[in-house]
């Protein structure tokens, strides 16, 4: 299985820019060979397009290797860590939940919101955890970096704060099913070009707005 976006009745496209999107055709038998470790260094604006190419095994590997290094290489209390290896455990069994929200069984979309409701709500009321650090954990695959008590995300081309990306294409969901892409402000539905996946948690949400400043 794999992540489209932009259908038509002729066509599946993976980016909704022209030239990323034939890149990715051009290269597709070399994406779904692609390592996780390779993935991470490619060029911020082919990431998602190359994520929508990936197999469910793929997306899977890219999750638990941001989750992996998130507990290892920051600083985190012992409930803290706790929480995440809850999240760990549950990716590692239910590889599924990384399917897009509107292509999930029924029954498999119940269970992860049940999952994400209570882990989100833990995280926010008893750990304290601010919308930018969870945005960081988990409305991006990227790797992060908390320094000073601020999440920063690392990109092929440096470390960034979490920002509200402004952009023509999609990034965030604007009904918010779960958990919206942007950290402290709202999406806004505005014309934009549509995906299916890569935006809120865990980015199984469709990207239908942007991210008001």
């Amino acid at each position: 299985m794999t992540f489209f976006s932009c259908q038509n009745e002729e066509n599946v496209y993976y980016s909704c820019d022209e030239a990323e999107d034939a890149w990715v055709k051009e290269n597709l038998s070399s994406i779904r060979k692609m390592e996780t470790t390779e993935w991470f260094s490619i060029s911020e604006k082919l990431k998602l397009p190359v994520y929508r190419a990936f197999s469910l095994e793929q997306t899977q590997s890219v999750w638990m290797e941001k989750l992996e290094d998130v507990m290892m290489n920051n600083e985190w209390k012992t409930e803290e860590i706790e929480h995440l290896q809850q999240l760990y455990d549950a990716l590692s069994m239910h590889s599924e939940w990384l399917i897009p929200n509107t292509e999930k069984a029924e029954e498999d979309f119940d269970a992860f919101k049940i999952f994400t409701y209570k882990w989100l709500a833990f995280a926010q009321k008893e750990l304290g955890w601010s919308n930018d650090l969870l945005s960081a954990i988990v409305g991006t695959a990227n790797r992060i970096k908390i320094m000073n008590g601020i999440a920063l995300i690392e990109f092929s081309n440096g470390l960034n704060g979490v920002k509200n990306r402004s952009e023509f294409t999609c990034n965030c969901n604007s009904s918010n099913v779960i958990w919206t892409t942007c950290s402290t402000s709202n999406c806004i539905t505005r014309s934009c070009s549509t995906t299916n996946g890569g935006c809120g948690f865990l980015g199984s949400d469709g990207c239908d707005g942007l991210c008001s400043k």
